[in-house]
């Protein structure tokens, strides 16, 4: 089999998930491809098998599109002043005068009604009671779905991070100090120390746009900044990215290759990880990560790699 052929197949199911979000409903865009794909087998019969799989891999695709959960505020709560518990699931983001507290809901109380929810919020709280990883928080205030930008399309922007809506101005009723996640809680400790140091060792805000363009940690720019950064479409320098984790890898395989030839490769294995974990585990560092670790993989049984297999 070609080697250009998993990839063919990786395409058309990437296609698929590209077909069941942008393309509703469904059913004729999938009539079509089985159309297409019948007269291609009619001109060609030898072209069956191939073509049979190409088809599963675009319904896979398109079946994993379907099945994407979405993240949606209710219409029963937004733009409702409630109060809501749950658990602070990440770490705050402390800026001048308030901090952003990202919290998995467990309770919704609005007016006589009290529900259950399992919502992630954005919430914005004032003054200076220190919360943490992993504490049960009491909040009241305003509860909306997150703007759409001109230029920046925030909603989407937390829905990808699994959270439905925002507290601009919320107030902090309670906080009760509860344990995380261990690991979570040692990643988060390391981190602020990495932020730390920087803060020492450079001024603002030369020091914020280090962490975003080095950990892709993007709070600690300045508002002002990161909406000129938003409007010149220049953020995307500030997260972590598919080509931190390739410099990451590369560096440490050509500092340890002489040195330590057998280990240098797992040295690199880990390395990415870490980072991976200690810039946040986004999305695009999980998937950078994956990929990156397949070519060392590859490197380390001494497999030939393809540039465009691997992107």
């Amino acid at each position: 089999m070609p080697w250009w052929t998993f990839a063919a197949l990786l395409a058309l199911w990437s296609a698929g998930i590209v077909i069941a979000t942008l393309m509703s409903p469904l059913i004729p865009w999938l009539m079509l491809g089985v159309l297409l794909a019948a007269g291609v087998v009619l001109i060609n019969r030898h072209l069956a098998p191939l073509i049979g799989l190409a088809f599963l891999a675009l319904l896979l695709g398109a079946g994993r599109g379907v099945l994407a959960p979405t993240v949606e505020l209710p219409t029963s709560l937004a733009g409702q002043t409630v109060a809501v518990s749950g658990m602070v699931d990440d770490d705050p983001v402390a800026h001048k005068g308030n901090r952003r507290l990202t919290v998995r809901l467990d309770h919704v109380l609005g007016g006589a009604d009290q529900t259950t929810s399992r919502l992630r919020i954005l919430a914005t709280v004032y003054g200076a009671t220190q919360v943490h990883y992993g504490d049960l928080v009491l909040l009241s205030g305003e509860i909306v779905a997150p703007p759409r930008f001109d230029q920046f399309d925030y909603r989407t922007y937390l829905a990808e991070q699994g959270i439905a809506g925002v507290m601009p101005s919320a107030r902090l009723v309670r906080v009760t100090a509860h344990p995380g996640d261990p690991l979570h809680m040692l990643l988060y400790a390391v981190r602020h120390a990495v932020i730390d140091a920087v803060d020492r060792a450079l001024p603002e805000p030369q020091a914020a746009l280090l962490l975003g363009v080095v950990f892709g940690y993007r709070a600690a720019l300045p508002p002002a900044l990161e909406q000129q950064m938003i409007a010149s479409g220049l953020v995307h320098i500030v997260v972590a990215s598919g080509l931190n984790i390739a410099l990451l890898a590369r560096l440490v395989q050509q500092a340890l290759g002489r040195m330590w030839p057998r280990g240098a490769a797992v040295t690199a294995l880990i390395a990415i990880v870490g980072y991976a974990l200690l810039s946040g585990a986004s999305p695009a560092a999980l998937r950078a990560t994956l990929m990156g670790g397949l070519v060392i993989l590859g490197g380390m049984i001494h497999r030939q790699s393809h540039v465009t297999v691997a992107l």
